[in-house]
């Protein structure tokens, strides 16, 4: 299985070369790449740029990863899939269809995408629309998806009555689609501000589950902690993943070398890889 973390943290502070270095140094192979995402402007910066200009950006992302040794095993599209300014929430769509393509340069297999939440954080007074709307959405997603060959997982919502806030409701989400190229992204830490056991949603998610967003937080706050510092139980998440044969990376979204000096980054980035490295050996001992 392979260790993965998000590159947000370090590409916010280095250039892409050297944020890819210090993520090799650390051990890691294998990364999420969330530049789609973290350099999405509306009407401007990245997605503002020409087909040319776009991909070649992406070309050279692609080169510096390889350089390092480095392999992106998932990427993020941009967010929020929803924004009351229909000219904006079209330029997002099409950004997002752009993110599609994105991944496919830098070689990532799967694109993490949100659902649209028309009623933001709040319960959703007309999940059927809600739904309607989603549905309209992926299928604009997919058709991109299929010509660049990448899987769209999507991922769980924090809070309860928002789309996707259960395992039941992603699952419901995913299903609908009836493609081989819709699956789900688990992020550990929206479950447990939503009160539900990590293991749990796992193990009710089931086949469906392919791509993992992993940290922890107190149940109350989207902190991004690494493992061990809030309340999620870890050894009931790794049972579920063996029960299920989870197929995709164990991959960190954990901010912890956000706001470390620079002379910590290399030890907070290894931190990381060294709860990978202690999660696949508790995970071989798993029956």
């Amino acid at each position: 299985m392979k260790i993965s973390t998000c590159t947000e943290c370090a590409c916010r502070r280095l250039p892409t070369s050297e944020a890819m270095r210090l993520l090799a140094a650390a051990g890691f192979a294998f990364v999420d790449y969330e530049r789609p995402c973290s350099d999405y402007r509306a009407f401007g910066g990245l997605y503002a740029a020409s087909e040319t200009e776009f991909r070649a950006f992406f070309e050279q992302e692609r080169d510096a990863m390889e350089r390092a040794g480095i392999k992106a095993c998932q990427a993020h599209a941009p967010f929020p899939t929803w924004t009351e300014d229909r000219e904006e929430q079209e330029y997002m769509l099409r950004a997002i269809q752009r993110a599609v393509f994105a991944a496919s340069v830098v070689g990532s297999p799967y694109l993490v995408i949100h659902p649209a939440m028309p009623a933001g954080w709040t319960p959703d007074p007309d999940p059927e629309r809600t739904r309607k709307v989603n549905y309209e959405y992926f299928s604009r997603f997919l058709e991109a998806a299929h010509k660049h060959e990448v899987k769209l997982a999507l991922e769980n919502m924090p809070g309860r009555g928002v789309p996707c806030d259960t395992a039941e409701a992603l699952s419901d989400y995913i299903d609908m689609m009836r493609d081989s190229y819709f699956c789900a992204c688990m992020d550990t830490g929206h479950a447990n501000m939503s009160g539900i056991a990590c293991g749990e949603m796992a193990e009710r998610l089931g086949h469906r589950l392919q791509v993992l967003h992993i940290h922890d937080n107190g149940g109350t706050a989207d902190q991004h902690l690494a493992p061990y510092l809030g309340t999620v139980d870890w050894d009931a998440f790794l049972r579920a993943l063996k029960h299920i044969d989870y197929p995709g990376a164990l991959s960190f979204e954990a901010t912890n070398s956000e706001r470390v000096p620079a002379g910590l980054l290399p030890a907070a980035e290894r931190y990381l890889y060294e709860i990978g490295l202690y999660f696949m050996q508790k995970f071989k001992k798993m029956v």
